[in-house]
């Protein structure tokens, strides 16, 4: 995954603070690197990783989330008490309401859906248990689950492929009550329902004024110029080219965010 063997992080704590974090080897897996950073920066609490590159090469963050709140850090414990991380340089501020950008998840967070729901998929796949016969969904019972996956959706990719929305679609995994009669897989009909509730609430964002859904519409409204629109896909491996301005930012104020990071990276560097 990575061509070198020592690797820092920038740790983001919270929506305005983070530390950087050096580890003497990468670790061979995901779960090893958030033991790694468990027992470094003694966090507790549930939590998980969202991998960003704003600067291209230039630092790693890891984005953390718990119950859309910072992970908390252990009461006897101090961010500043860790060896591995530059205690020297202040914490380095990030912009409020920064749009987190990360890969694909495996498996995919099924999203909690409202009280209702939850408690006939509960029923119904204890029936499942014994009957081996699904439940019938109503409409709002679907479209509440839809609605509740599309948003989960998008928060990780506007466009999900096909094999992406496949392990959406296996949520009859996690509710086998949901199955579909006569399906190869059990949920053709449930990936073909995502795929469509998406470009519905695609639509939403565009004329909410997301950048990046706006700038992939394929019809122009009739108040715009005659010229063509024409449709600049990102670069291969690249996630959110055209990603909307966190609340409060423009091109100033994150130009003096790129500047603060790339003069922390100097001051590490000259210490190593």
């Amino acid at each position: 995954f990575f061509s070198f063997q020592t690797l820092l992080l920038c740790v983001v704590l919270s929506s305005r603070e983070a530390r950087r974090v050096q580890l003497s080897e990468v670790p061979g897996s995901v779960a090893e690197l958030i033991d790694e950073l468990i027992g470094k920066l003694e966090l507790d609490g549930d939590f998980y990783l969202q991998f960003e590159d704003p600067a291209e090469r230039a630092v790693l963050h890891i984005m953390w989330n718990c119950d859309s709140s910072a992970p908390h850090q252990s009461s006897n414990s101090s961010i500043c008490s860790v060896s591995s991380i530059d205690t020297a340089s202040p914490a380095i501020r990030i912009p409020s309401g920064a749009i987190s950008i990360s890969g694909w998840p495996t498996p995919f967070p099924i999203p909690k859906f409202s009280y209702d729901v939850e408690l006939k998929l509960r029923k119904g796949n204890e029936a499942y248990e014994k009957s081996k016969k699904g439940i019938d969904v109503t409409r709002d019972m679907k479209m509440d689950i839809l609605d509740k996956l599309a948003q989960a959706i998008i928060e990780f990719k506007s466009y999900p492929e096909k094999e992406e929305l496949e392990s959406v679609a296996s949520l009859v995994l996690k509710y086998p009550c949901q199955k579909e009669p006569g399906s190869s897989k059990g949920y053709d009909g449930w990936k073909t329902s995502i795929k469509y509730k998406l470009g519905n609430y695609s639509s939403k964002l565009r004329h909410a004024g997301c950048n990046e859904v706006n700038v992939n519409r394929k019809r122009k409204g009739g108040d715009e110029d005659d010229t063509s629109f024409t449709l600049k896909r990102p670069k291969r491996g690249e996630v959110n080219h055209v990603t909307d301005y966190p609340q409060h930012h423009d091109d100033s104020t994150l130009e003096e965010e790129r500047v603060a990071l790339v003069d922390e990276m100097k001051k590490k560097n000259n210490t190593l």
